[in-house]
């Protein structure tokens, strides 16, 4: 299996993808709220993250390494990095927001974690409960 490298500041998309499958299961929210920030992303990008963000969140065993700087997130075809990459997506700006959700969440730069290891701080953290759903592709739920 692949790992996901994931850098701080994403963890909150994690956390908001998550929730936003749970509430579609749920029949709470329709299946456009998962799209990540249609408005700035392209589509093809948008399915991208949301596939990698929803293999951490539903999949028992991803390996996810936490790295500084650019992550697969950002490696999957982000629209910052053409104009952007030093000035936003490698700015000190930017890595204190990373380092401060790390803080948040106890993790470290270098160490890899299995996805539900991950997805149960995310949950201690935010005092909220994982709901077992793992193994679940949100692509079978539509």
């Amino acid at each position: 299996m692949n790992q996901i490298e994931l850098r701080g500041h994403h963890i909150k998309e994690l956390y908001r993808h998550y929730n936003a499958v749970l509430g579609m299961l749920k029949g709470e929210i329709d299946s456009q709220t998962l799209e990540f920030n249609r408005l700035v992303h392209t589509p093809q990008f948008s399915e991208y993250v949301g596939r990698q963000l929803s293999k951490i969140a539903f999949e028992l065993d991803v390996p996810v390494i936490i790295v500084e700087g650019l992550d697969s997130i950002c490696s999957g075809g982000c629209p910052h990095l053409p104009t952007n990459r030093d000035t936003l997506c490698l700015s000190e700006d930017l890595a204190r927001a990373d380092r401060k959700e790390l803080q948040k969440y106890g993790l470290k730069v270098g160490k890899q974690y299995r996805s539900q290891d991950l997805m149960d701080k995310i949950h201690q953290v935010n005092g909220t409960k994982q709901v077992n759903i793992y193994g679940t592709s949100p692509n079978s739920l539509q």
